[in-house]
């Protein structure tokens, strides 16, 4: 029996890309669903990710973890619980268990 990681899944993503579509005025930038309920698990970013970040000059603020099949890319936008996250990096071990995505939540105003 294989290992997997998706009993540790509990909770679903959004997965949006950034998209250039042509309209008769020019291009018009939007997002496109890419995953509507994608499974994941989302922690607080660790003393890893934070030195990761440092690097990067971005604020890491979480740690999203997908099954191997995910497909989740720099740059994707993650609904979460109604938080919204974007993408920082994403970084597939070698070991086909996981996908584990660094993100930085996203303010959103009222």
């Amino acid at each position: 029996m294989p290992l997997t990681i998706s009993h540790l899944l509990n909770r679903t993503a959004k997965v949006e890309r950034q998209s250039t579509t042509v309209s008769g005025t020019g291009f018009v930038e939007g997002f496109t669903t890419i995953a509507a309920a994608e499974p994941c698990r989302r922690m607080p970013a660790g003393s890893v990710e934070q030195e990761t970040a440092a690097r990067m000059e971005r604020n890491v603020t979480d740690v999203v973890w997908f099954g191997p099949d995910a497909n989740v890319v720099r740059e994707d936008r993650l609904t979460i619980n109604a938080r919204l996250y974007e993408v920082l990096s994403v970084n597939e071990p070698s070991d086909t268990l996981y996908v584990k995505a660094l993100a930085e939540e996203i303010q959103q105003g009222q």
